[in-house]
């Protein structure tokens, strides 16, 4: 994971602010207490805001298998960054071909968007970007998948960039387990489905 080195200069964090560093003497990036968040829109956006148009551009083919299945492990992550995505789909498809999906998901508001950076070295440090599910992708699981957990994309407002924090941590920590084949089949993000049908619509 990305970190800081404590003698980097920016003024009043390491003189005000307790922190918690590696044995190298750094400060992981994702626990860095000057670090800040906004949600970042496409140029062209036009967010599907009720579940009829969602359902409607599902069912006419407008996402293909695959588009759901990103959909689908980005909702149980609740917020991974691009890099954490293109390793959990890389099985599916190329790291470039993930991007590119995602792109085109923000559009209509499937997916969305963060830019965090550590206030003061805007230009020195920029870590892959988190996403979140956006409305449209919120309504999409939830009506397919009713009985499961999905993040509501209005709650981001509130919890900012301490939520995405936690929740890109925690799936760093996934992605390396898998890697090293120290999660097993269904241990990981609800067992990150690799293929996902939908046969009823």
């Amino acid at each position: 994971m990305e970190a800081l080195n404590q003698d980097q200069p920016n003024p009043g964090v390491t003189q005000e602010y307790p922190l918690l560093t590696t044995k190298k003497g750094e400060v992981p990036l994702w626990d860095h207490p000057f670090l800040k968040g906004t949600k970042v829109l496409p140029k062209k956006y036009y967010p599907y805001t009720n579940l009829e148009s969602v359902v409607e551009h599902f069912t006419r083919g407008r996402l293909d298998e695959k588009d759901f299945t990103l959909l689908k492990v980005l909702g149980d992550a609740i917020c991974a960054n691009e890099n954490q995505l293109r390793r959990y789909l890389l099985p599916i498809m190329s790291s470039s071909q993930t991007s590119l999906r995602l792109d085109r998901l923000r559009r209509n508001g499937f997916v969305e968007r963060w830019k965090i950076r550590i206030h003061g070295e805007e230009d020195i440090v920029k870590p892959p970007a988190p996403f979140t599910l956006g409305m449209a992708g919120f309504k999409l699981l939830k009506h397919y998948y009713n009985s499961d957990f999905f993040m509501d994309s209005n709650r981001w407002d509130s919890l900012g960039v301490g939520g995405i924090k936690r929740y890109v941590s925690m799936n760093e920590l996934r992605c390396l387990m898998a890697e090293m084949n120290i999660l097993k089949n269904g241990s990981g993000i609800r067992s990150l489905p690799l293929t996902i049908k939908i046969t009823d619509h």
